[in-house]
């Protein structure tokens, strides 16, 4: 059991608040303060923005990301098991530079 938990996928996860909106950054552990150029694009897994709890990729975290008004997701890990749950579809992912980033916005009426 202790090597199933040794091998377990941890995430940093921030919440952000601007009035009632919540913005939820998440990102591969791995990822964090890192920066990726591809053409002219380019990915920075900002510190303040990103680092916020390292959780496990568990349904704590699925349940604070269907919570969350936006979501901007960065790693394979992440991003592939939001795929796997279909909160995420392949073609809304994108790759800069190999890395996938997705952002989710639901609906925000009249916020």
């Amino acid at each position: 059991m202790g090597n199933a938990e040794n091998k377990k996928a941890y995430v940093y996860v921030k919440i952000h608040k601007v009035g009632r909106i919540r913005i939820l950054a998440v990102c591969d552990v791995e990822l964090l303060g890192k920066k990726f150029k591809d053409g002219g694009l380019q990915l920075e897994v900002n510190v303040r923005f990103y680092g916020g709890e390292k959780v496990p990729l568990d349904d704590k975290l699925f349940k604070l990301i269907e919570e969350a008004e936006i979501v901007n997701m960065v790693g394979e890990k992440v991003i592939s098991e939001a795929i796997k749950r279909g909160i995420v579809c392949k073609e809304g992912v994108i790759r800069i530079a190999n890395i996938p980033h997705v952002q989710i916005i639901k609906d925000l009426g009249w916020y």
